[in-house]
């Protein structure tokens, strides 16, 4: 069977599992039962791909469970004070970045706190405690990471001191729904989309959903039914990077050409030109062009050795850079290209702030605003190969892209006009609540789309998590919205 017809088989058996643990659920009147059936469901959406990215049923039911809970509650709330509810970051992600650049540009005045449903403070990363130390805010940590209601409840206590909440959670978490979905509960609700390509929670509980694109926003109308949601945008570094005369040991004859992102950004979709096939048809036309990866490993793409093998260390894939090294490779090139089939959010505008001209080809998973209105987007795979070569070749042509990239996406995405639309969500939040107005999800079955099946490959591709040389290696991937495990000893490959 083609891989292509397999893609839409396995698609469809998800897409019935996930619809018939949503009827067992429905009809069991036991809690205990409808609460594993739900998280069973979730967990086969985020996991898998069932062509379905929201669910009226998993969250009336947690919203139902929120209700049967009822504590004694603060009163009081601190004006301009703000609680963002995270359930993990790090130090690198764009997700992360807008965590603490939220905070650190907020506006004078404001409180900002960060609740983390899901890690320990021993685990979160330094930037974040400097960053609400700065907002006059605090860092809490969820009572019990194991105990989704415990959770729930202590954010719920800890919530009602502020003045609104802002969700950045993971796809999965049901603890906002738990901690919000209560009648108790009176504050402003935001839920900020950071993975408007996903299926997701938190909708039911939003008194507004700030999407970080028109993309975002539109597909959450047509595929969630959201009707309660604006674009808010990703607020930016802010920091102008010097360009380096720093080049690469192989001398200035070599164009250097970078792309950054993390390893599943790169994934190939069958039957679509891939980032592999990009550098192969660079590669092929000119012998003075020298890429840099960063983010993938060979271990994620080892199809790109056939590229190493036949072009040296023309092909360089670094893995996962930070702090120096990372800038020093942006500093250094020529030409920085958008990671694809999935774009680029965060890091590729960090890349335009600091001047590096870019190209982006038409994704999958969409692209920023600023992007379709540059020279730098490419809706072919032909657009993106003419543009490279001429970018490379005419100084005149990579200055003006850069110059007018700059300029556009300081009117799309500029600090001041992040703040000002900041400031706008807070105002029309506070407006819905007063008017008690929510989103209503209104979710329709339809054909699945190229991005149900770039969801599918993403996580049923093996992640490598240990390996002794060639000789052992212990992965991980999905597989019906489970995790599995496997164990490769030589050519010899075990499956847990």
């Amino acid at each position: 069977m083609p891989i292509d017809d397999e893609l839409v088989v396995s698609l469809e058996e998800n897409r019935a599992r996930f619809m018939s643990l949503i009827e067992r659920a429905r009809s069991s009147d036991v809690l205990i039962k409808k609460l594993i059936l739900y998280k069973k469901a979730i967990k086969l959406a985020v996991r898998g791909s069932v062509g379905v990215y929201a669910s009226s049923d998993i969250e009336d039911f947690f919203i139902l469970v929120a209700n049967k809970f009822n504590i004694k509650l603060p009163q009081s709330y601190e004006k301009n004070s703000i609680l963002h509810v995270v359930s993990e970051c790090y130090s690198v992600g764009g997700h992360s970045k807008v965590v603490a650049r939220w905070i650190k540009y907020h506006a004078h005045g404001e409180k900002h706190s960060i609740y983390f449903t899901r890690m320990k403070k021993s685990d979160i990363d330094n930037i974040f405690f400097q960053r609400v130390m700065e907002a006059s805010g605090k860092i809490y940590t969820g009572k019990s990471h194991f105990l989704d209601v415990t959770n729930a409840l202590y954010l719920r206590y800890i919530a009602m001191k502020y003045e609104r909440v802002i969700l950045h959670t993971h796809m999965d978490d049901i603890v906002p729904l738990i901690a919000f979905g209560s009648e108790q509960f009176k504050r402003t609700v935001i839920l900020y989309n950071h993975a408007d390509h996903l299926f997701w929670l938190g909708a039911s509980i939003s008194h507004l959903i700030c999407e970080t694109r028109s993309w975002g926003l539109n597909f959450s109308k047509k595929y969630r039914g959201v009707s309660e949601n604006i674009v808010l945008g990703i607020p930016t570094a802010n920091i102008l990077y010097t360009h380096s005369t720093i080049k690469t040991q192989r001398g200035n004859d070599f164009k250097i050409i970078t792309s950054i992102g993390m390893p599943h950004k790169f994934l190939a979709i069958p039957g679509e030109f891939s980032f592999y096939n990009y550098m192969m048809a660079i590669l092929e036309s000119r012998d003075d062009v020298i890429f840099n990866i960063v983010g993938p490993t060979l271990s994620d793409y080892p199809e790109w050795l056939s590229l190493i093998d036949n072009y040296g260390d023309r092909v360089r894939v670094h893995g996962k850079l930070i702090g120096d090294k990372y800038r020093y490779y942006l500093k250094n090139s020529d030409l920085i290209i958008d990671s694809f089939p999935m774009s680029g959010g965060t890091a590729l505008s960090d890349v335009v702030e600091s001047g590096k001209p870019t190209l982006s080809l038409c994704c999958v998973t969409g692209h920023l605003d600023y992007t379709y209105h540059t020279e730098s987007y490419c809706s072919t795979p032909e657009e993106l190969i003419d543009k490279t070569h001429r970018l490379l070749d005419d100084i005149k042509y990579r200055e003006h892209v850069s110059q007018s990239s700059i300029e556009t996406f300081s009117k799309y995405q500029s600090l001041t006009l992040w703040q000002s639309k900041v400031n706008d969500a807070y105002k029309l939040a506070d407006s819905n609540r007063r008017t008690s107005l929510r989103n209503k999800l209104r979710i329709g079955e339809s054909e699945h789309i190229l991005l149900d099946k770039f969801i599918l490959l993403f996580n049923a591709k093996p992640r490598l998590l240990y390996s002794i040389g060639n000789i052992v290696k212990l992965s991980t991937y999905f597989k019906n919205g489970r995790r599995r495990f496997r164990i490769s000893v030589f050519k010899l490959n075990i499956t847990i």
